[in-house]
């Protein structure tokens, strides 16, 4: 009977020692003892990403201008008028320590009509009426944002028919990074005697 005690124990002491050795991988696992993603309460990322690509430096010219009409006469006449809402848009993506500034430069011709020709020389523009917008509602220009040109009666150095360039609208390195707008404001001295017909200019601006 005695031996068969001893059987009994041995028995259960296997069956003891093959239950620990299933469990005890899975109890090891389960409280952290092996590999996993995290631990409990560890913080986890994620990257959100975008590209912005840099736009373009832009303007646009307003539509034609009508000076009405005259009757002539031997006598010269000053004819105003405006050149309204020229654009400029900076939006190259600079920020302010690269921006490298911009110049808004102009060109006018002869009137001229299929009877004659009033010369480039008579026109004299004043850039004026500066206006700034950011998100397109419009703020307060900063005085150096962006700088309106002299007023300049036209020359014609090469005697061709157009005008030297000038420079109506600019800004310095480190500003105009928004859109601006502003009017040419235009006076011409029609010459006595002038021919009877129907007069036209071309205005070229460029912007860079």
């Amino acid at each position: 009977m005695r031996r068969s005690l001893l059987k009994k124990a041995a028995a259960l002491t296997s069956a003891l020692m093959l239950v620990l050795g299933v469990v005890g991988p899975v109890m090891a696992a389960d409280m952290g003892q092996t590999g996993g993603d995290s631990a409990l309460g560890g913080d986890s990322t994620t990257k959100i990403s975008l590209v912005a690509n840099g736009g373009l430096l832009t303007q646009n010219a307003p539509v034609d201008v009508d000076l009405g009409s005259i009757i002539t006469s031997t006598t010269n006449q000053i004819v105003p008028g405006t050149a309204s809402d020229y654009t400029v848009d900076e939006a190259r993506g600079y920020n302010t320590t690269d921006e490298p500034g911009w110049s808004a430069v102009a060109t006018f011709t002869d009137m001229t009509s299929d009877k004659g020709t009033i010369d480039v020389t008579n026109f004299t523009v004043t850039p004026q009426n500066l206006r700034e917008y950011r998100n397109s509602q419009q703020v307060n220009v900063g005085s150096e944002d962006a700088t309106l040109g002299s007023a300049v009666t036209l020359a014609d150095s090469d005697d061709d028919g157009t005008s030297d360039s000038f420079t109506w609208l600019s800004a310095a390195k480190g500003h105009g990074i928004d859109r601006f707008k502003a009017d040419l404001g235009l006076s011409l001295v029609v010459p006595a005697n002038t021919p009877a017909g129907d007069y036209s200019s071309t205005v070229t601006i460029t912007v860079s």
